[in-house]
């Protein structure tokens, strides 16, 4: 019985020691994986924090970027500014760099305002989606250093750019700026101009910045030249018909401070106002060589041919398309014109309404120098400008402030030697359709 105890006892102690034994294996087993837990909880952590590092770098990227453009709201017209030696400007969108399409929007950048063969989202022919620059390069790309070349300027290239290339050469180079010791010489040409529509109205810039005079773009067309009521002087005959080129007239009569401005860039002697006062009233006491020497220096200054008008320029544009006496109808009114010494001096220009065309004072005011020759009849001189040498009367047309109806008709003519001045003549300018086009 005593061995039996024995036994059993010895039996339980082992039971006890394997017990024992599986549990510390298992707490063993249990504090690697909460071990491996925690390293692994720890490994994304750090991936996390990467993560964010790199979401961080790549908004500061993208914000950097968008510190370059113009404006800010997705979708608007938007362009990098130019490289300090780039020729030009490339167009560019916030959804060049987010490369998605941004909403719609009818300000969005066009073809011709991005590079050509870049991609981008905007609107062309009414169609919205992915679309294709097509703005010229004007011949240069823009240079990016390699790594080896970050000391250098970026400036623009027409191929591969290395120290002694056969490509490096000035002309391929902004003017001013200098890579590898090689100066640039490229200006972007200049725009051709386009020629005004019709109708509309500018003003060309003097060497001083100023503004010339006002001019009007006015239609070419075909009329009927003289005394068309019947009546008239026999100066005014034969009513014939006459074509007209596109020309820009000026809208108003050269006034004293416009020809004040040449008489003091030219040394010349003011003419008198007659104590009217200057300014913004047409300029009087200037004689046909005083306005044709004006023409002269503001075709000097702007680059296009000014000239005083034909008779028949003249006409046509003071007709606007009409056929009565004067340019409202046969009846003579003062409300509309300054005539018959009505304000017994000069007005100031566009004080009374512009005819049809949008000329004003063609009626009285002052008496214009036309660039024409006279003859007693038309015979092709009033199409045509004198010889300024030649010693031959010159044209005057619309009357002036001093002058009865009869004088302010519009098929009416008056003449005078080329060194004639008074109190009631002045001038306007006209420059042909083909100073934009030559």
């Amino acid at each position: 019985m005593k061995r039996s105890y024995s036994k059993i006892l010895l039996l339980s102690l082992l039971i006890f020691s394997l017990t024992a034994c599986d549990s510390e294996e298992l707490q063993f087993q249990l504090d690697k994986l909460k071990q491996e837990q925690l390293e692994k909880e720890n490994q994304v952590k750090d991936l996390q924090s990467q993560l964010a590092k790199l979401e961080q770098e790549k908004d500061n990227r993208i914000s950097d970027i968008c510190k370059r453009l113009e404006t800010g709201a997705t979708g608007e017209k938007r362009t990098f500014q130019a490289a300090a030696s780039g020729p030009d400007a490339t167009g560019c969108s916030l959804n060049d760099i987010m490369n998605k399409a941004p909403a719609k929007s009818a300000v969005a950048v066009s073809p011709n305002e991005v590079a050509a063969g870049k991609e981008y989202w905007g609107l062309a022919d009414g169609n919205w989606g992915l679309q294709t620059g097509t703005a010229p390069s004007h011949g240069a790309k823009t240079y990016i250093p390699q790594a080896a070349d970050l000391g250098i300027a970026a400036g623009y290239y027409q191929a591969g750019v290395v120290k002694g290339d056969a490509n490096l050469k000035p002309e391929n180079i902004r003017a001013g700026v200098t890579i590898f010791g090689v100066v640039g010489t490229y200006t972007r040409p200049a725009p051709k101009p386009q020629t005004p529509t019709v109708g509309s109205t500018f003003s060309d810039t003097l060497k001083d910045s100023s503004s010339g005079p006002e001019m009007l773009m006015i239609p070419a067309g075909t009329f009927r030249m003289g005394d068309i009521q019947g009546g008239g002087e026999s100066n005014e005959k034969p009513v014939h018909s006459v074509s007209v080129g596109q020309f820009a007239m000026g809208k108003f009569e050269v006034t004293f401070a416009e020809y004040d401005k040449f008489a003091e860039a030219t040394g010349r002697e003011k003419p008198n106002d007659k104590g009217w006062g200057r300014g913004n009233r047409p300029v009087i006491n200037v004689s046909w060589n005083d306005a044709t020497a004006y023409a002269k220096w503001l075709s000097n200054q702007t680059g296009k041919q000014y000239r005083l008008p034909t008779e028949a320029e003249w006409e046509y544009a003071a007709r606007a398309g009409t056929e009565t006496k004067y340019w409202w109808g046969n009846s003579i009114d003062r409300s509309k014109a300054n005539y018959g010494n009505n304000l017994k001096k000069t007005a100031p220009v566009g004080l009374f309404s512009a005819n049809k065309f949008g000329l004003y004072d063609t009626v009285g005011n002052v008496w214009e120098w036309t660039c024409s020759e006279y003859d007693s009849k038309y015979n092709g001189k009033e199409k045509a400008c004198i010889d300024e040498n030649s010693n031959k009367y010159r044209m005057l047309r619309g009357g002036s402030w001093i002058d009865i109806p009869w004088y302010v008709r519009t098929a009416n003519r008056s003449w005078d030697t080329p060194d004639f001045r008074n109190g009631n003549s002045g001038f306007r300018v006209v420059v042909m359709a083909a100073a934009w086009t030559n």
